[in-house]
């Protein structure tokens, strides 16, 4: 996280606020996470930095967690339910020169099976369960992570291909993912 700014993802007007630990809303009023979320959902996902590492990453917003896994991943693969946020994304990596994340709009709680299967899943906002169809995109072997809403608070879901889940405490609330492609923006 020390190598990628978090200020060149923030709105300008909040720019300041890039190095808090607090969320920070970007376009189409979704927010970027807190970045001790952000490390504490990356530190779940385990990219280890392997070459050959395929990671799904349902959720762009500003591209932030994309950019940060793809200094671990061989490539990332982000679904963004908003069509403005998933073009000012492909904009933003290539005036980075990340080569490696491809973003797309659509319904990122269907995952993208073409471009299967993942070694890595991760959802960048809540649900109340990782959805049943990402399963099958994940490679033997794979790890599933989404922030899980329950009426106790906010976990952090590791679901591994051949069934086994284990949970976390998150000591916050993280914003909820919604099904479906904006009707709108």
């Amino acid at each position: 996280m020390d190598t990628i700014d978090r200020g060149v993802f923030a709105d300008p007007r909040h720019g300041d606020l890039a190095f808090e630990d607090c969320m920070l809303p970007i376009a189409c009023g979704q927010t970027m996470l807190r970045p001790s979320t952000i490390g504490r959902l990356l530190q779940t996902l385990e990219l280890s930095g392997q070459d050959t590492t395929r990671a799904l990453l349902v959720g762009g917003g500003s591209g932030y967690l994309a950019c940060l896994m793809a200094q671990m991943a061989e490539h990332v693969f982000g679904v963004e339910r908003y069509a403005a946020l998933a073009s000012s994304l492909t904009e933003r990596f290539e005036s980075l020169g990340v080569s490696n994340v491809t973003v797309r709009h659509g319904d990122g709680l269907k995952g993208w099976p073409e471009r299967g299967p993942f070694d890595r899943i991760a959802l960048s906002g809540a649900v109340e369960t990782i959805p049943p169809v990402l399963v099958p995109q994940l490679s033997p072997g794979g790890l599933a992570v989404a922030p899980i809403q329950t009426t106790g608070g906010t976990v952090l879901q590791r679901l591994e291909k051949g069934g086994l889940s284990t949970e976390a405490a998150l000591p916050i609330t993280v914003p909820p993912l919604v099904e479906g492609v904006a009707a709108a923006l």
